[in-house]
């Protein structure tokens, strides 16, 4: 079974980890809606801030491994940009390998 080799674009995954802890620290943040957030959770801000670091490491992993498993979901559908030429290409190219998967792309 062939199975096409790919790079992830780390930087790309970086950026959109970089991201959503900005937007989940702002969202979560005395601006917005955290005292309405532990109101509705049954949680005290002593509790919250006891808690914080460990939420925020599981958080951070599971944003990783969330931008990793997109980027290679993205490969797989063949969403990862370019023109058609380049499409056109890609798929002639599997289609010369025996056993290539390219009646899926």
């Amino acid at each position: 079974m062939y199975m096409p080799e790919f790079s992830i674009n780390g930087y790309a995954v970086l950026t959109g980890v970089v991201v959503k802890m900005l937007i989940g620290t702002l969202w979560y943040s005395p601006l917005l809606f955290v005292k309405r957030c532990l109101a509705i959770v049954g949680v005290s801000e002593a509790q919250m801030q006891a808690n914080l670091a460990r939420c925020i490491i599981v958080d951070l992993a599971g944003t990783i491994v969330t931008g990793f498993a997109m980027a290679g979901a993205v490969f797989y559908v063949g969403a990862q940009g370019g023109s058609r030429r380049a499409r056109a290409r890609r798929v002639a190219r599997l289609r010369r390998r025996p056993g290539s998967r390219s009646d899926y792309l």
